[in-house]
């Protein structure tokens, strides 16, 4: 549903169904809400210019007539039904993170759908010599469609050929209007995303996310690898099959909802850090787990669907954007294509910040990556009431003199998402509870009684009831462990580039996690310096939007191409200053010191 944002007239695809402050913070875009969306604050203020909806009991009495009658609403209470228009305060705007709607805005496809008149039957000539002879081009045609070729009758005029590049894919008796369809999927260690388009407008058409099933096997990669080197080649192959049962999954509902079948998508593009790629293949990750962190390919791979087990026309096309080195994959170089990232000449900072953290910084035309092991509290495994970002999450965490917590979907709170954690620390060093050493000490006063325990026992209960919320002194170590990681991956890329961090132009913060998080607790926790604060654009799943502009356009295709060969790869572990840096960057910042 789309939601167009005044004065700077971006769309934005929202779901209906939640408050427009959920969904507004969904698109990266942080309405102030002191209450945390409970209608007692009235500061998340917004305007429909016009077709206002009722003002609620509670707007009437925290906006004045006047401002009624202008169109202002708060956010926390009123719900988003349809399509419509906003203006936002002049005090939000500079916190707008960028979106990208779900359509593709240049559109050139490799997949073409073509109905043409088959010449007759004459002597021994083959079906395929005929279709090559209307369509005027040589075709490859692989045997998953020799197989399936069809017989149309002899009176039949018309075939219609879908074909990738040079292969066919189907063979359609008559003339079929629909299609081509192609599936974009981002292969995550914890999440996968799948996005269902129609090729020929470049228009999606359907999208859905799931659990990486295969987190059954481990957290994050460097398990993942150790589970599939014990015993024999049945560890590997029960990796794959968990990847493929997830992407089977979002297929079969994609093509549910659409009203398609299987062999409708003609073509696919996958995105995923190379572990992924090389379980979803089947491919041995032995020289992913040890130096120097080798993949066994690094370029652009193309396979057909049946090859990989997935459940589209088995004749698909498959690709498998290339990869900048052992830890830094295809999702890196999706969302830097996304981002425009290649394109910029100012010094600018790309942050996914999941399990495995990918940071690159582009300055002039020399691009570098790195990858820096947070591990997964930032996606809240691990953590005591950690859950992911799903309906009941605390997602938001404020606190004055009172502990104020939103939950996604406005849900009974059932436990901690990444960005609830990381806002619940962010407060407590703002509240003086939580020292720069990271030590949790009972604040005195209104808040007392939130503190629990004594020493790496203490705990601080940020909701209680059914299922109590709470932030333990372990988790805030865990945090801050991340955290190091990811600022002295960012210090050293800065220290190589010979720039400081006021100089960047730009922060591309990547990942789910990215377009609900708000900078200034990024700031607060010491993960980014507070020259950045202002200079932070959420990209949401830019892996995901990478992966859909290749598959919509062949140009996009190319770009990603020249994009991963122009990254250059700075491995961390053997550099001088990392170690030192990520001692320093352990601590928090001094509080008084931080203003945002």
């Amino acid at each position: 549903m789309a939601l167009r944002l005044l004065p700077e007239g971006r769309i934005a695809e929202i779901v209906p169904g939640g408050t427009f402050l959920s969904a507004l913070r969904s698109v990266g875009v942080h309405v102030p809400s002191a209450c945390a969306g409970n209608g007692r604050c009235g500061q998340c203020r917004i305007r429909f210019p016009e077709n206002a909806p009722p003002a609620m009991a509670e707007e009437t009495e925290l906006l004045s007539q006047a401002a009624i009658d202008a169109g202002w609403r708060l956010a926390c209470r009123q719900i988003v039904t349809e399509a419509t228009t906003l203006a936002l305060p002049e005090n939000v705007h500079a916190a707008q993170g960028k979106t990208v709607t779900g359509d593709i805005t240049t559109c050139c496809p490799w997949a073409k759908r073509r109905t043409v008149p088959l010449p007759p039957p004459a002597g021994d000539r083959s079906l395929v010599e005929r279709l090559e002879q209307a369509l005027g081009a040589r075709l490859h045609t692989p045997a998953a469609v020799l197989a399936r070729l069809p017989g149309c009758p002899e009176d039949e005029p018309q075939v219609t050929a879908s074909t990738v590049g040079r292969h066919l894919v189907q063979l359609e008796c008559g003339s079929v209007r629909e299609g081509p369809f192609g599936l974009a999927l981002d292969l995550g260690t914890s999440t996968v995303a799948a996005y269902l388009l129609e090729l020929e407008g470049g228009t999606e058409i359907g999208s859905r996310a799931a659990q990486n099933q295969q987190a059954a096997f481990g957290a994050d990669i460097l398990s993942r690898i150790a589970y599939a080197q014990q015993g024999s080649d049945s560890s590997r192959q029960e990796l794959r099959a968990a990847a493929q049962t997830t992407v089977n999954e979002l297929i079969e509902a994609l093509l549910g909802e659409a009203d398609l079948k299987a062999e409708h998508v003609v073509q696919a593009v996958v995105v995923g850090n190379p572990t992924m790629l090389h379980l979803l293949v089947g491919a041995n990750v032995a020289s992913l787990g040890q130096a120097p962190f080798a993949p066994l390919w690094q370029r652009w791979l193309t396979l057909k669907a049946v090859d990989l087990g997935l459940t589209l026309n088995p004749a698909a096309r498959v690709a498998l954007l290339p990869s900048i080195s052992g830890y830094v994959g295809a999702d890196v170089v999706a969302g830097l294509l996304a981002c425009g990232v290649h394109e910029t000449e100012r010094p600018t900072l790309y942050l996914d910040l999941g399990t495995n953290g990918e940071i690159v910084l582009a300055c002039s035309t020399h691009m570098v990556a790195c990858s820096a092991a947070a591990g997964p509290a930032f996606e809240a495994v691990g953590i005591s009431c950690g859950m992911p970002a799903l309906e009941g999450a605390v997602d938001h965490v404020e606190i004055d003199h009172e502990v104020h917590c939103s939950t996604i979907g406005g849900d009974e709170p059932r436990g901690l998402c990444g960005t609830g954690l990381t806002d619940a620390v962010a407060e407590l060093l703002r509240n003086g509870i939580l020292d720069p050493s990271g030590r949790m000490t009972p604040p005195g006063g209104e808040l007392t009684a939130h503190v629990e325990g004594e020493g790496n026992e203490r705990r601080f209960m940020l909701t209680r009831g059914r299922h109590p919320v709470y932030v333990s002194q372990a988790d805030v170590r865990k945090l801050q462990l991340a955290k190091a990681a990811l600022r002295s991956a960012v210090e050293v890329l800065l220290e190589e580039a010979g720039i400081t961090a006021q100089e960047l132009h730009n922060v591309h913060l990547a990942g789910a996690f990215g377009a609900q998080m708000k900078p200034e607790s990024l700031v607060r926790i010491g993960l980014l310096p507070e020259a950045l604060a202002d200079r932070v654009q959420a990209a949401g799943n830019a892996a995901g939007q990478g992966a859909k502009a290749v598959l919509a356009d062949v140009r996009q295709a190319r770009a990603a191409r020249r994009l991963a060969r122009r990254v250059a790869y700075l491995e961390l572990a053997s550099h001088s200053g990392f170690a030192r840096r990520y001692v320093q960057a352990m601590h928090f910042p001094k509080q008084q010191e931080v203003q945002v």
